[in-house]
């Protein structure tokens, strides 16, 4: 086994959430979809949740496993602006 299989068997063995701001970036979906389909990760997509789906389907991914979360309607958007605000002051 090489090094890069001991390094996802590693990850499948504890799958971690992953979140991905680059929602609208077919590179990014296309890599989401191929690590929820190999158990390494669960990834989570930021972004508009019918433009990613539409990208998708374009591309014939597998999102079924891959959460898509679209920060803006967030009801925690406000507060969440306010702690990032703070950090970068």
């Amino acid at each position: 086994m090489d090094l890069i299989e001991k390094f996802k068997e590693k990850a499948r063995s504890d799958p971690k959430r992953i979140v991905f701001p680059e929602g609208d970036d077919e590179r990014i979906l296309s890599a989401c979809a191929k690590i929820a389909e190999a158990g390494i990760a669960y990834p989570i997509v930021l972004g508009n949740p019918d433009k990613i789906r539409k990208m998708g389907s374009k591309l014939n991914l597998r999102m079924e496993k891959v959460v898509i979360y679209d920060p803006s309607s967030s009801p925690s958007l406000e507060k969440y602006s306010l702690v990032y605000r703070r950090k970068r002051a």
